[in-house]
């Protein structure tokens, strides 16, 4: 929870929205990332963090602060990330 508010499922963006000010073209990079990434987790512990599809390719990504558009492929596809999170290879 922040503050009496929920965190909102896209959080990380509104957050991102507000970091960019008023600088328009960054803004736009912003939405643009997102309109192509679907978060599933989200993550406080050691920072914020999240997982999320990859509406490209199906892959999953994981991104931090403080530039969360700068993401790394950690799965080729949800399966694989659950294989992955069964054996202990990623930790949540």
């Amino acid at each position: 929870m922040q503050g009496d508010k929920a965190w909102q499922w896209n959080e990380w963006e509104l957050l991102s929205l507000d970091a960019a000010g008023d600088d328009a073209v960054w803004k736009e990079e912003i939405r643009q990332f997102w309109d192509g990434h679907l978060p599933f987790f989200l993550s406080l512990e050691g920072g914020y963090a999240y997982y999320a599809f990859s509406l490209e390719d199906g892959s999953v990504v994981r991104g931090a602060e403080p530039e969360f558009e700068e993401c790394e492929t950690v799965a080729d596809s949800f399966e694989d990330f659950m294989e992955k999170v069964m054996s202990g290879r990623i930790r949540l």
